[in-house]
């Protein structure tokens, strides 16, 4: 706009600015879109594996508490819990080369979930050799069955012995097995200790998670 002012032409000019709102365009969207999914996905991932490694680290806890009550019991008897010591509590032992799987449950004198005592509880052979507050792991297993997720191995001589878990993470194990393919595709890992346990190697166990392996 001009006009005439002292002999002077003076321009005010008025600019408008509009101001251009730009949204995202549909390219973006799905980056960033992918970027949350990858984010989730990584996470869920994340937080399984350390489920699994929770669960396996009770086993080996549990595997190492039984153990310890063993080396006790040798200690006060000069041998360990024999086949016959374990079906005379009502359990069961399997036979298998050199050596027998019996059941812990009987061993130790928890029940079958592994979460209360068993009925000769006062009379199993491992029963006054636990630390208070032990749990077994069962606790945490779907399939609530002691006997299927550890092992309880003796010689023939009760003179050598293994206590063996089967573990949901191969990298958990400390014993070498043949591959066997868990419902995730993965293959389990066996945790011993005693000195039966690269022979017995997790032999007769199933799914710790409940399933039958």
């Amino acid at each position: 706009m001009l006009y005439w002012n002292n002999n002077k032409i003076i321009c005010y000019c008025i600019i408008s600015m509009k101001k251009v709102i730009k949204g995202f365009t549909l390219i973006e969207l799905l980056v960033v879109m992918s970027i949350i999914a990858f984010l989730m996905l990584a996470s869920i991932a994340g937080l399984t594996y350390g489920l699994k490694k929770a669960r396996d680290t009770s086993r080996q806890r549990a595997v190492t508490t039984i153990q310890t009550a063993l080396m006790a019991y040798y200690n006060d008897n000069l041998i360990f819990p024999s086949a016959t010591d374990i079906t005379n509590q009502g359990g069961t032992c399997t036979a298998s080369g050199s050596y027998q799987r019996c059941d812990v449950t009987a061993l130790v004198g928890l029940n079958d979930t592994g979460n209360a005592p068993a009925a000769n509880q006062d009379t199993a052979p491992l029963h006054t050799y636990f630390e208070e507050g032990f749990r077994s792991p069962i606790a945490i297993t779907t399939g609530k069955d002691l006997d299927r997720a550890i092992g309880y191995y003796v010689s023939s001589d009760a003179t050598q012995y293994a206590v063996c878990a089967l573990t949901e993470l191969p990298n958990s194990g400390n014993v070498t097995i043949a591959a066997s393919v868990n419902a995730d595709g993965d293959n389990w890992g066996c945790f011993c200790d005693g000195p039966l346990g690269q022979e017995v190697a997790c032999e007769g166990l199933e799914d710790p998670t409940g399933a039958t392996d």
